[in-house]
Protein backbone atom coordinates (compact mmCIF):
# COMPACT_ATOMS: atom_id res chain seq x y z
CA UNK A 1 0.00 0.00 0.00
CA UNK A 2 1.28 3.54 -1.17
CA UNK A 3 1.93 6.19 1.56
CA UNK A 4 -1.31 8.21 0.36
CA UNK A 5 -3.41 5.48 0.84
CA UNK A 6 -1.90 4.28 4.15
CA UNK A 7 -2.34 7.68 5.17
CA UNK A 8 -5.79 7.78 3.74
CA UNK A 9 -7.34 4.78 5.51
CA UNK A 10 -5.51 5.09 8.83
CA UNK A 11 -7.03 8.85 9.11
CA UNK A 12 -10.23 7.65 8.01
CA UNK A 13 -9.90 4.74 10.32
CA UNK A 14 -9.08 7.29 13.12
CA UNK A 15 -11.58 9.58 12.50
CA UNK A 16 -14.40 6.60 12.49
CA UNK A 17 -12.94 5.23 15.96
CA UNK A 18 -12.82 8.80 17.23
CA UNK A 19 -16.59 9.97 16.43
CA UNK A 20 -17.51 7.03 17.34
CA UNK A 21 -15.97 6.92 20.75
CA UNK A 22 -16.47 10.37 21.38
CA UNK A 23 -20.40 9.95 21.05
CA UNK A 24 -20.09 6.90 23.67
CA UNK A 25 -18.45 9.00 26.30
CA UNK A 26 -20.52 8.86 29.27
CA UNK A 27 -22.46 12.18 30.17
CA UNK A 28 -21.83 12.48 33.76
CA UNK A 29 -18.16 11.81 33.29
CA UNK A 30 -15.38 15.12 33.68
CA UNK A 31 -14.82 16.60 29.50
CA UNK A 32 -11.50 17.12 30.93
CA UNK A 33 -10.60 14.04 32.73
CA UNK A 34 -11.61 12.01 29.37
CA UNK A 35 -9.10 13.90 27.81
CA UNK A 36 -6.68 13.31 29.78
CA UNK A 37 -7.49 9.64 30.02
CA UNK A 38 -7.25 9.93 26.25
CA UNK A 39 -4.11 11.47 25.86
CA UNK A 40 -2.56 9.10 28.15
CA UNK A 41 -3.71 6.22 25.63
CA UNK A 42 -2.64 7.74 22.40
CA UNK A 43 0.88 8.75 24.37
CA UNK A 44 1.65 5.23 25.18
CA UNK A 45 0.53 4.15 21.60
CA UNK A 46 3.24 7.05 20.10
CA UNK A 47 6.01 5.73 22.66
CA UNK A 48 5.67 2.29 21.77
CA UNK A 49 5.29 3.10 18.28
CA UNK A 50 8.39 5.27 18.34
CA UNK A 51 10.25 2.59 18.92
CA UNK A 52 10.03 0.62 16.23
CA UNK A 53 9.92 3.56 13.72
CA UNK A 54 13.36 3.30 11.95
CA UNK A 55 15.99 6.25 11.06
CA UNK A 56 14.04 9.00 13.31
CA UNK A 57 15.40 11.21 16.13
CA UNK A 58 14.87 10.53 19.42
CA UNK A 59 12.43 12.39 21.41
CA UNK A 60 14.95 14.89 23.44
CA UNK A 61 16.32 15.79 19.54
CA UNK A 62 12.71 16.12 18.71
CA UNK A 63 11.95 18.35 21.36
CA UNK A 64 15.38 20.71 21.08
CA UNK A 65 14.03 20.60 17.50
CA UNK A 66 10.25 21.85 17.90
CA UNK A 67 9.00 25.54 17.34
CA UNK A 68 5.66 27.00 18.39
CA UNK A 69 3.75 24.81 15.77
CA UNK A 70 4.15 22.03 17.69
CA UNK A 71 3.17 23.40 20.67
CA UNK A 72 0.20 25.04 19.24
CA UNK A 73 -0.75 21.88 17.57
CA UNK A 74 -1.26 20.24 21.13
CA UNK A 75 -3.44 23.33 22.23
CA UNK A 76 -5.15 22.87 19.11
CA UNK A 77 -5.80 18.96 19.59
CA UNK A 78 -7.09 19.42 22.83
CA UNK A 79 -9.64 22.07 21.91
CA UNK A 80 -11.25 19.72 19.20
CA UNK A 81 -11.39 17.07 21.54
CA UNK A 82 -13.61 19.18 24.04
CA UNK A 83 -15.45 20.68 21.15
CA UNK A 84 -16.69 17.19 19.82
CA UNK A 85 -17.34 16.05 23.26
CA UNK A 86 -19.56 19.20 24.08
CA UNK A 87 -21.23 18.89 20.60
CA UNK A 88 -21.95 15.43 21.61
CA UNK A 89 -23.22 15.98 24.71
CA UNK A 90 -25.50 18.51 23.24
CA UNK A 91 -27.45 16.07 20.86
CA UNK A 92 -24.99 16.94 17.19
CA UNK A 93 -25.02 14.34 15.22
CA UNK A 94 -22.23 12.60 14.36
CA UNK A 95 -22.62 13.18 10.65
CA UNK A 96 -23.52 16.70 11.16
CA UNK A 97 -20.91 17.61 13.82
CA UNK A 98 -18.15 16.13 11.67
CA UNK A 99 -18.95 18.02 8.43
CA UNK A 100 -20.36 20.83 9.88
CA UNK A 101 -16.70 21.80 11.74
CA UNK A 102 -14.53 20.33 9.00
CA UNK A 103 -16.26 22.71 6.59
CA UNK A 104 -16.33 25.63 8.49
CA UNK A 105 -12.34 25.34 9.47
CA UNK A 106 -11.61 24.91 5.83
CA UNK A 107 -13.69 28.24 5.20
CA UNK A 108 -11.70 30.03 7.65
CA UNK A 109 -8.87 28.54 6.25
CA UNK A 110 -9.36 29.26 2.69
CA UNK A 111 -6.73 32.06 1.10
Amino acid sequence: MSGFYLAFALTVLGMLLYHLSQKSVPADTNPFFVIVIAYVVGIALCLVIAIFYPGRKGLAETFRASNWAVFTLGAAAALIELGFLLAYRTGWRISIAAVATNAAAAMMSAR
